[in-house]
């Protein structure tokens, strides 16, 4: 339960349910390298959570998927095509677009600050658009663990569209200003004893249906870029 009254006026009284199972494996492989992977569930109501049996599915999995990756050659550093799904492609957009696009680090001079000049640009295809929306409970049947109705500064949340048809739109904002922005979007949030910062929440990439192609296609068009590029790995 959160009690939380500001100088802007607020006051919220609020509570989240959760309910979390992590599963964490970790080896050495024969060079000595520690390697470790983890999976989870989170939800908001026991009824959901995973059954004995699940778990201990997912507990293979998890191990299976690390024996292969102790067996496997170590990756050399590569810059060419890719294709990324499931986890790989959600973390990559979590990483790589998703902190970025949070309105604090554009004014901190050690961060990248990768698209801090970029508002009005493009930054992707045409045929992608990204939101931010911690307004949304759910997405169609799932269970979205990044919806809050006020974030920690007492703001509601809001549904923020960051990249519009490849176009970069705006920024993550908690009420700390930045150039060219100077208002929150509900997205301050912080740990217990932090100060609110621009934070994600349900992050969201849809392409437009037009340009999509079956795995199949994909993976020709993949090798085909790759040899055109000339790279080593197909």
């Amino acid at each position: 339960i959160r009690y939380l009254v500001t100088s802007t006026g607020a006051a919220i009284e609020d509570e989240r349910i959760s309910y979390d199972a992590r599963l964490y494996a970790d080896t050495v492989a024969n060079d000595g390298m520690v390697l470790w992977l983890i999976d989870r569930a989170e939800v908001d109501d026991l009824k959901r959570m995973p059954d004995a049996a699940t778990l201990k599915s997912m507990a293979r999995r998890l191990g299976e998927s690390l024996d292969r990756l102790r067996k496997s050659q170590i990756a050399q550093p590569y810059a060419g095509p890719a294709i990324l799904q499931g986890k790989a492609a959600a973390v990559f957009f979590h990483e790589i677009f998703g902190h970025r696009i949070e309105g604090h680090r554009q004014k901190d001079e050690s961060e990248g600050r990768t698209f801090t000049d970029k508002v009005g640009m493009p930054v992707m295809p045409k045929f992608i658009s990204v939101i931010d929306d911690a307004s949304a409970a759910k997405l169609g049947k799932n269970i979205l663990n990044g919806y809050y109705k006020f974030d920690d500064e007492g703001v509601p949340s809001q549904k923020v569209v960051l990249v519009d048809k490849g176009v970069l739109r705006r920024f993550l904002m908690s009420s700390s200003p930045i150039r060219g922005f100077k208002n929150s979007n509900g997205h301050g949030r912080c740990r217990e004893g932090h100060a609110p910062v621009a934070r994600q929440s349900n992050l969201m990439v849809f392409a437009d249906a037009k340009h999509q192609v079956s795995p199949q296609e994909l993976r020709a068009l993949l090798i085909k870029e790759t040899k055109r590029q000339k790279k080593p790995y197909i």
